[in-house]
């Protein structure tokens, strides 16, 4: 077995004395890491006060140990810097490294399970006061928005901020009283629960500003259904009209029966959305515009194009009379004015289409006849 010497010692004290001046800064650092401020100056609960009882305990217990490290290492210098220690004195310099090196070896685990605490309370606190906050903020700027609102207090999302409060509550209670409640025990925080209330409120702030805005354009778009609806009914006004004409000069046009006016009751509807308007019945408000302003919508483009249709007959017969009148003139052209057979033809349809009322299908197949017969011409490759 090999026999302790004072180069052993010497070495030894050198070693333990290396050790120690690092872990006196490490030590240091730790006290005034910000997360043992935080711990030591928040009135914590649950199970956080039970681990900073374990910190401030275990760090007590470090600086004990530290200084009893610190007096073996000086006790074994002094032992073998001196001329010709005895074997006993080596024997005790012997002793006291091993002592000292268990010692720095419990306190460097100490020190790490301390450390860790600090370092969890901490994170828990910088990763999620900041997210509190920001809820905290969405939160009364919501408040301020149902008040603004005036929302009833039955109204969904009014409730759902009144709710949302009352939990953001709870969960700052919790990060600030007991952090490591929301430490997962692996180097991360949990944050789920925050993620989601973060994410009710924007999804309750992101519905009042909905609200803000169906506020904020209300007037204007009512006005715009009004407009639409005042244009509807001046179209309908021209159809009834175009259609009198047309049943009045063409037979097969049908005849005037009853239509529905949708604009009546888009009327009734839009009434009912100024009286939300004016109580400030906002939600039921937004749903309703946009329904309305949907169906004025394709009321209009509906009313547009039965004016269309409705003035269709009377564009057909106006194209029959052109067209005719077109081949009179070709005819002349070819030299067949006098053809008695063609006139006769020309005559029966012009009265067919000056005729009131007018028979278009029976006028469209005289001028077909009429065409024909002037394009079996010689000459018909010369006009189109």
């Amino acid at each position: 077995m090999a026999t302790f010497t004072a180069a052993d010692g010497r070495a030894a004290a050198e070693r333990l004395s290396a050790e120690q001046h690092a872990l006196a800064e490490s030590l240091i650092d730790l006290e005034e890491h910000s997360g043992r401020e935080l711990l030591d100056n928040t009135a914590v609960t649950g199970l956080t006060r039970q681990r900073r009882r374990y910190v401030l305990d275990g760090i007590a217990t470090v600086w004990i140990r530290y200084e009893n490290c610190r007096s073996a290492v000086a006790r074994i210098r002094a032992i073998v810097e001196g001329s010709r220690p005895a074997p006993d004195d080596l024997s005790e310099a012997e002793q006291l490294v091993t002592e000292a090196t268990n010692d720095l070896a419990t306190i460097h685990t100490l020190y790490g399970e301390i450390n860790e605490v600090i370092i969890a309370a901490n994170q828990v606190w910088t990763e999620l006061t900041p997210r509190i906050e920001g809820c905290d903020a969405l939160v009364r700027e919501a408040e301020s928005l149902v008040a603004e609102l005036k929302l009833a207090s039955h109204d969904p999302t009014a409730e759902l901020i009144s709710t949302l409060t009352d939990q953001l509550g709870g969960i700052r209670q919790v990060v600030v009283a007991d952090p490591l409640r929301l430490w997962t025990g692996q180097d991360a925080v949990a944050t789920t629960q925050v993620d989601q209330l973060i994410a009710r409120c924007q999804q309750a702030h992101g519905d009042l500003q909905v609200l803000v805005e169906v506020r904020k354009h209300a007037r204007r778009r009512l006005d715009q259904v009004r407009r639409t609806l005042a244009e509807v009914h001046q179209l309908e006004r021209e159809i009834t009209k175009e259609r009198r004409a047309v049943n009045a000069k063409i037979v097969t046009a049908p005849g005037s029966e009853p239509r529905d006016e949708p604009a009546v009751s888009l009327g009734a509807r839009l009434a009912a959305a100024s009286e939300h308007y004016r109580h400030a019945r906002w939600r039921r408000l937004g749903a309703e515009l946009q329904e309305v302003e949907r169906d004025a919508a394709a009321a209009l483009a509906r009313a547009q194009a039965e004016l269309i249709e409705a003035g269709r007959p009377l564009r057909e017969r106006a194209e029959l009379r052109g067209r005719l009148s077109a081949y009179r003139v070709k005819a002349s052209a070819l030299g067949r004015i006098e053809d008695l057979e063609l006139e006769r033809q020309y005559q029966q349809a012009r009265e067919l289409l000056w005729r009131a009322p007018c028979d278009l299908a029976a006028a469209a197949a005289a001028v077909r006849q009429y065409q024909n017969a002037v394009n079996e011409t010689p000459a018909s490759g010369d006009v189109a």
